[in-house]
């Protein structure tokens, strides 16, 4: 095995095992990488397949997955004005098209 790199280019193009014990980060590595891809548009909702050994841990993996897009969902034409230019220099109308389309 080798050490996982967030920032590797391509690190969602292939499946993905993370292995390692209890407590050590497992959930919440697999909520940033899935939450940054959906936001950066490289990959859709339902293009993820996620797999885990209890049924505990897969409703804390939905959980966890779903509470970031609720937040977006719920936002109002203000709130995405207020939000987009914090994303990044000035991030456009693509941007914000992709953004909304995830909510």
């Amino acid at each position: 095995m080798r050490a996982l790199d967030l920032r590797a280019p391509g690190i969602l193009e292939d499946s993905l095992v993370v292995s390692a014990s209890a407590g050590s980060g497992k959930t919440f590595t697999l909520t940033v990488l899935v939450t940054a891809h959906l936001g950066q548009g490289r990959l859709r909702p339902y293009e993820i397949l996620a797999t885990t050994f209890s049924e505990a841990a897969a409703a804390d993996l939905r959980e966890r997955l779903l509470r970031p897009l609720d937040l977006l969902a719920a936002f109002d034409e203000q709130a995405w004005r207020d939000l987009l230019p914090r994303l990044g220099p000035e991030p456009g109308a693509e941007l914000a098209a992709r953004l909304k389309a995830l909510a």
